[in-house]
This record gives C-alpha cells, structure tokens and sequence, in this order.
C-alpha cells in the first residue's frame, strides 16, 4: 500500500492526461496513489465514481482527498462495458418478443388436454396480458438504447468530443474547438405565424427547463467570445432536438454564463 509518488488531480478532475498516466504507471505497479486538489476535493464520493469508471480500476482505500486505485488482474474501459449490457439486454428482449401470443395458446391447450375450457380460456387470456406488458417494457428499453446511438451520431456529425467530461455518455461537443469566425455567418431568419409571441411563456420555459435538467449537456464551452462555430452547430442540432445544452467546463478562468448567454442569444436570434 506504500507509494512514494502520488499523482496530482487538479481543478479540472479526472483529465484524458490524468487517466493516461494512471494507466502509464499501471504498467509498473498494481497500485496508483493519487491527491486532489481544489474543486476536485470538493466532492471526493464522485471522483471515486469517475476514476472507477473512466480507468476501469478499483479505489481500495479514501481517507480525506488521498485516493489508492487497484488496476487488478484484467480491466476493461466501461464504456465497452456498457455496451455489453445493452447487447444482452437486446438479446433478451429480442427472444421475449419471438413468444407469441397464438403460439402459446396452442402449448397451454397441449398441455392441458381435456381440462375444463374455462380455466384454459382464463390462462390464455392472462398470459395474452402478461406479454402485452412485457412486449411494451421491451420496447421503452430498446427505443431508449436507440435513442442514446442517435444522439452519439448525431454529436458526431457536430465536431469534436470533449474527451476530459466527468459525467457519462455521451460526450459533449467541445466547442472550444469549434472555429470562432465563420466568413458569411448570418443568424437564422425567423417567420412567426399570427398570433404567435416571439418569447416562451412562463409555463412553457418552466417545462422545457425541468426537460432540460435531466438531458446531457451537448456542448462543453470554456470561452466567453468568438462562438459563431458554436451557434451554427446549435442551429444544425436544433433540426433534430428542441433543446441545446451547454454546459460550462471546470477550472476554466474568466468565464461569465451571463455573458456567454447573452453572445449566443445574438448570434442566434432567441
């Protein structure tokens, strides 16, 4: 359990560069002894998750902002993980959904031979009700999984991940990398029907801010000027999602949502 060196976690959290030099001194030693420091001190329950996570290792022993991560005998990245759990969960739905209904009325009617009609006709239609239920459950579970795979399309077709996000997939867009001047840049002109107000009501931001609560940002920004790359993949992704979140990233100085707010409101016409 002894180290001599200890790897620093910054304001930033657990990095891309962070999780490469655990993996680096993973090559030599079992066990890797880090320190957080600042913001990342702050919180030490969600590092233990986002290291565990994001290297795919095993925090033995925390006391105060110390923190020691097993690699262990084999360790896989999560996020491979995650997509096995999906791939037998869509196993498992796909050989639920090949049960009929029909098919198992004419097996309990096998296998009741000459029961009264009555008691078969109750079982059918109770099991008939049972694989309605399940077929629905089957088919949340699967549009959700779909759903997830069209959002990663989707970012991907926007620009660059943000590989350092604490949080899980998807991986937001890193809109610092996005180009700061577009030659030709208008904002998008906007037609409204009579009648029709040009902001949102109390009741309708209300709801589309508790929708918005729980959705992963879509873009991670951490520049407070130059964001025309920024509101023409806002645009693009607006073809497709009513909402854009952006999220602020950590241990950036000298950024102002407010002002960032208010330069994007411009750019965009909202």
């Amino acid at each position: 359990m002894r180290t001599k060196n200890k790897t620093k976690i910054g304001g930033g959290g657990v990095t891309q560069a962070v999780v490469d030099m655990i993996r680096e001194k993973w090559k030599t030693s079992e066990i890797v002894k880090l320190k957080c420091e600042g913001a990342a001190a702050l919180n030490m329950r969600r590092i233990h998750e986002i290291l565990e996570r994001k290297t795919g290792g095993l925090v033995i022993w925390r006391s105060g902002t110390s923190v020691s991560l097993y690699r262990g005998v084999s360790y896989e990245v999560p996020v491979q993980l995650n997509k096995r759990v999906y791939k037998k969960n869509e196993t498992s739905h796909s050989s639920f959904s090949s049960i009929t209904p029909n098919s198992f009325a004419i097996s309990s009617n096998k296998t009741s031979g000459n029961a009264p009609a009555v008691g078969s006709n109750q079982n059918v239609h109770a099991s008939q009700a049972t694989l309605k239920i399940t077929d629905g459950e089957n088919k949340d579970t699967e549009s959700e999984v779909k759903y997830e795979d069209e959002i990663d399309k989707l970012l991907d077709g926007l620009g660059p991940r943000y590989t350092d996000w604490p949080a899980c997939d998807p991986l937001p867009i890193d809109a610092d990398l996005l180009p700061g001047k577009i030659h030709g840049y208008q904002p998008p002109f906007r037609i409204l029907p009579y009648g029709v107000r040009s902001s949102l009501g109390l009741k309708e931001a209300t709801a589309l801010r508790r929708l918005a609560r729980v959705l992963p940002p879509h873009f991670a920004l951490g520049r407070s000027r130059q964001l025309e790359g920024l509101a023409m993949a806002m645009i693009k992704l607006w073809e497709r999602s009513s909402i854009a979140k952006v999220a602020l990233k950590r241990g950036v100085q000298l950024t102002t949502s407010e002002r960032m707010a208010e330069d994007i409101k411009v750019l965009n016409h909202t």
